[in-house]
């Protein structure tokens, strides 16, 4: 990439004034991942409401499943004010109450309005 490429000086200026906090999900495996079939199955449906319902609500975005890793399950970015606040949702997810997941909450800056190509 030549320097007629690069973004110039001032407009990287300006987009670090524009950037802000969020609250980024990470759903990890959590310690109890004994359920039988049914019982994950149930679980999983009444997650994925949990989810959407906070996406409906506008606090919840770019948020899924993580592919590959043994650890990592899912990651989202929760549109709060505080970790406080994006923990108590997340404490209130099904998979998380089972113990089959559990939520870790990291702060995360980046511009907002950025989104995924459709």
């Amino acid at each position: 990439m030549d320097e007629s490429e690069l973004v110039a000086p001032e407009v990287v200026e300006s987009m670090l004034e524009r950037q802000r906090w969020f609250w980024l999900l990470l759903l990890k495996k959590g310690p109890n991942r004994s359920q039988d079939a049914a019982t994950v199955e149930r679980l999983q449906l009444a997650h994925l409401r949990h989810l959407w319902t906070l996406e409906r609500r506008g606090v919840l975005t770019l948020f899924g499943p993580v592919d590959g890793d043994r650890t990592l399950r899912g990651i989202g970015v929760l549109l709060v004010s505080t970790r406080e606040e994006a923990e108590t949702l997340m404490a209130r997810d099904p998979m998380v109450v089972a113990g089959r997941l559990r939520a870790e909450i990291r702060p995360w800056f980046t511009l907002p309005g950025a989104s995924l190509p459709d």
